[in-house]
């Protein structure tokens, strides 16, 4: 899992476009499940403070990521990888991904045994890609 801050709203518009070109790159499928959730949510009637970001890229065979801001801050992500059936190849693409990120954002690695906690935005401030 990995975890950082995108700042602001055009972060999130950028975050998406980058997960959506990342599907297109690695031949899978990007879905934004955001209103969606958002819509369950106030059904349940379950108080969210912000907008909640919900998305992810999905391959056949089960690989892929889903990455969201729901118990965290307003601008901060959370990524979870699965592996499907081809472990070796779903970690790669981990990699992969997370260079691209950390290419415009702090990207934080959250141990096995730890969940993420609202702390990316708090740590610092946006890399020089970003300003």
């Amino acid at each position: 899992m990995i975890q950082f801050c995108v700042h602001d709203q055009e972060g999130v518009r950028r975050f998406k476009q980058t997960l959506g070109t990342i599907a297109k790159d690695e031949g899978m499928q990007f879905f934004d499940g955001s209103e969606e959730l958002d819509r369950q949510l106030a059904r349940s009637k379950v108080e969210v403070k912000h907008p909640v970001v919900y998305v992810g890229v999905k391959r056949g065979d089960g690989s892929g990521l889903e990455a969201g801001n729901l118990g965290l801050d307003r601008f901060e992500i959370a990524i979870g990888f699965s592996e499907g059936k081809m472990p070796a190849e779903a970690r790669s693409f981990s990699v992969r991904v997370e260079r691209t990120l950390a290419e415009r954002w702090n990207v934080h690695a959250i141990p096995a045994h730890k969940g993420a906690t609202p702390l990316a935005c708090r740590a610092g401030r946006p890399l020089a890609a970003e300003q």
